[in-house]
């Protein structure tokens, strides 16, 4: 505190430079896809992206704090694992990304390592988990 920035809030600032891809908290939406347009050195103004988990249109601009940013690797974007330990990026944007990868292909378990994470697909039809006989 005390105007001393954390080592992440660094990194963040660092990586997060203007027209940079990143993660961001949007309130309505969770963590979203956006493109850095400016940082003033407080806040990130920030252009939501199409590519985004909610599969909204392009968002408005936003300031954003530091602490509700992360920054995105192109390689990691689109990772798909069965079990979320195995992301290269261990954080709530990339595991939440990455849950939303699985669903839309009705992959609806995931593991966290002994953990198995469930999501309700309301489609009771998936063909990987029906027996043959259900055809």
């Amino acid at each position: 505190m005390g105007g001393i920035m954390k080592d992440e809030e660094k990194l963040n600032r660092a990586l997060c430079k203007p027209g940079s891809k990143v993660f961001y908290w949007e309130p309505q939406h969770a963590w979203a896809v956006g493109i850095v347009e400016a940082d003033d050195g407080k806040h990130f103004n920030v252009k939501g992206h199409d590519y985004s988990c909610t599969k909204v249109d392009a968002l408005s601009s936003q300031k954003i704090q530091e602490d509700k940013i992360w920054p995105v690797r192109d390689d990691v974007l689109d990772e798909d694992v069965d079990d979320l330990l195995q992301l290269t990026v261990l954080h709530d944007s990339t595991i939440q990304r990455c849950l939303f990868i699985r669903y839309m292909k009705d992959t609806v378990y995931t593991n966290i390592g002994a953990i198995v994470v469930a999501l309700n697909p309301w489609n009771f039809k998936i063909p990987k988990y029906m027996d043959a006989r259900s055809f």
